[in-house]
């Protein structure tokens, strides 16, 4: 991946995130359930909406939730940085999973994918939620585009985690993607 790509995500995930922080104090979140509490508890969908501004872009992530204990964090991942097969003999399971595509009942065959995540881009906008927990390295930084780093490391990734960000489908994430879009500069 060159360099510049990666400026090019950097500079779409800040103003993402920067529009949420500003829809966020112009009150656009104040009945949302999560949101207002923004950047914490609001990894998942906070994910799936930047996925779907990056597609916008042409630019493709899978979403990915790890787990530390009883806490989740999700983030993104560039899907031309992660290494997929459908071979499960790769003895490097630490940075595998495993995820069925195909369901059997619908007469098809069952395809498992594994994800090797070791040299992967990470996007990630919200790990500063964890800011004040040493736990989590006190991690502060509000946009994070690179490799597989120490805070990222803390998270499990393990079976089924990995898969095709979610679309907007639903009246509520349309609302908030209206919403942040809107603010972005």
């Amino acid at each position: 991946m060159e360099a510049y790509e990666l400026d090019k995500i950097k500079v779409l995930a800040t103003s993402f995130r920067g529009a949420i922080e500003i829809a966020k104090d112009a009150g656009e979140f104040d009945n949302d359930f999560a949101f207002p509490r923004f950047p914490k508890g609001c990894c998942g969908d906070t994910s799936n909406l930047l996925a779907e501004y990056l597609a916008q872009h042409d630019i493709y992530t899978y979403y990915v939730c790890g787990q530390k204990g009883t806490q989740s964090h999700a983030w993104l991942v560039l899907v031309n940085t992660v290494t997929v097969t459908t071979d499960n003999s790769d003895a490097d399971r630490k940075y595998k999973s495993l995820i069925s595509v195909y369901n059997e009942d619908n007469d098809v065959m069952l395809l498992r994918k594994y994800y090797n995540l070791k040299d992967a881009i990470i996007i990630d906008i919200t790990g500063d939620q964890f800011t004040n927990q040493k736990c989590f390295l006190y991690y502060n930084i509000p946009v994070y585009v690179g490799f597989l780093d120490d805070f990222h490391k803390l998270f499990r990734v393990d079976q089924c985690s990995i898969h095709e960000p979610a679309r907007l489908w639903d009246a509520r994430c349309k609302s908030l993607y209206r919403a942040i879009t809107k603010y972005i500069k």
